[in-house]
């Protein structure tokens, strides 16, 4: 009998690079190049020929399906021999650059900068077909990819240490971040991030955040390609019936989705009793814009 078959294969090489460099920087160097190849085929009947089969009027064009014995050998292969052929090849190459170390001195400490850029390209390249194995022709094609450049940046500023603790702020921390990428398909955006540490006492850490983000479709959702997302069935098989309510879940893609922006902001307490380091508490307000 006739069973599906799913076959994948796939590659990586990942090097990566540290670097020592002066005054106590270092730079990390991060190489990725894969790719993967997905196979499958599902045996089907072909509809077109059964229908044709069933319409036939002669033992050499009909089908008989009280008793498949006195059907013409060719028909039942042509409604048998038939399947759904799925083939995808896909690609990733990235690479990133980040060097990170102290800039200058403050009576809190040293502050520290990073700064990284980063290259990343990804592409599809599949075909699905409903026919005899080994035919191609009709089959609908997918071909798409996305590259993205990115330049990013942090700087963190100690203001207030245990060097320079005062009366209601033993410690106080500055952070800010930047990233500005370029997308092939959705052009130029940039996006900050600041936050803010402040330890009015010991074990009582106040922090707060801001920022934007972009995010890009992905080429499954480009492409409108198979999903993988995790899908809940509402209705089981083995439940009682009957379904009165049958929902309607719609998952796909297409050429006209668009990226999604985000302003979040964050404010949080962290508590940690120095008679007992071992239980840390936590309370975080989270607010995002999409």
């Amino acid at each position: 009998s006739a069973v599906a078959v799913t076959g994948t294969h796939e590659w990586g090489i990942t090097p990566d690079f540290k670097i020592a460099l002066p005054h106590n920087w270092n730079l990390n160097v991060l190489f990725y190049a894969g790719k993967s190849s997905t196979t499958a085929t599902t045996p089907l009947l072909n509809s077109a020929a059964n229908s044709a089969a069933l319409a036939g009027t002669t033992i050499g064009t009909a089908l008989d399906p009280y008793n498949i014995a006195q059907t013409v050998d060719s028909i039942t292969n042509n409604i048998l021999n038939f399947q759904q052929y799925v083939h995808n090849d896909q690609t990733l190459l990235e690479t990133k650059v980040v060097a990170q170390g102290a800039i200058f001195n403050l009576p809190a400490g040293e502050a520290h900068l990073a700064v990284g850029t980063s290259y990343e390209y990804q592409s599809v390249n599949g075909l699905q077909v409903d026919a005899a194995p080994g035919v191609t022709t009709g089959a609908v094609t997918q071909k798409a990819s996305v590259s993205d450049v990115a330049a990013y940046g942090e700087l963190m500023v100690p203001i207030v240490s245990d060097k320079n603790a005062m009366t209601a702020v033993r410690r106080l921390t500055f952070d800010v971040q930047g990233r500005m990428d370029h997308y092939n398909r959705f052009g130029t955006t940039v996006n900050p991030k600041i936050g803010l540490d402040w330890a009015p006492a010991r074990g009582l850490l106040v922090r707060g955040t801001w920022g934007t983000s972009f995010v890009a479709p992905s080429l499954e959702d480009i492409n409108g390609s198979i999903d993988t997302r995790a899908q809940v069935i509402s209705v089981s098989p083995f439940g009682p019936g009957p379904f009165n309510s049958r929902p309607t879940i719609l998952l796909a893609g297409g050429g006209n989705v668009k990226p999604m922006t985000s302003t979040t902001y964050t404010v949080g307490v962290s508590f940690t009793p120095t008679w007992y380091p071992d239980t840390h508490l936590r309370l975080t307000y989270w607010n995002t814009t999409v």
